[in-house]
């Protein structure tokens, strides 16, 4: 996703942008698609990565969830790049995202993905639904 667009992205920014744009793709999987609540995937990584990936898979499994893609579509326009990622869940208040700065948050093992995404992207926005976002980032061209 970054390296059709490597001629316009400084080299010092493609690691930030693909970590960036996995989160959110992740997000779109899990939160979006696979309909995994924060509070479930909370607990399910008390038993570790092997636990959230067979949640992940049991998800897959269910013929309803399971169909559902995730588009990613980029362009290019006015001195910009800009990625949008869309799910086929029910959205989510994109409001109510924890603060990751705020110290009772802080040992929560998930729901920094966002938070390192508009680190990374001069811009970011969710549509109402919250079931599409939209990453922008400048260059110098």
């Amino acid at each position: 996703m970054i390296d059709e667009y490597a001629g316009l992205i400084k080299e010092e920014d493609r690691l930030g942008l693909e970590l960036g744009l996995s989160e959110i793709i992740i997000n779109a999987i899990e939160h979006g698609n696979l309909e995994i609540s924060f509070d479930e995937k909370v607990e399910t990584l008390k038993d570790g990565m092997d636990a959230l990936e067979r949640l992940r898979g049991s998800r897959r499994g269910n013929p309803d969830l399971g169909r559902r893609k995730v588009m990613i579509e980029s362009f290019v326009g006015g001195g910009s790049i800009f990625w949008t990622i869309t799910d086929e869940g029910g959205g989510f208040d994109f409001e109510k995202l924890l603060d990751p700065n705020e110290t009772c948050n802080l040992e929560t093992p998930c729901g920094r993905g966002i938070f390192l995404a508009r680190m990374q992207f001069d811009s970011l926005e969710f549509s109402k639904s919250g079931c599409r976002v939209r990453l922008g980032k400048r260059f110098a061209g």
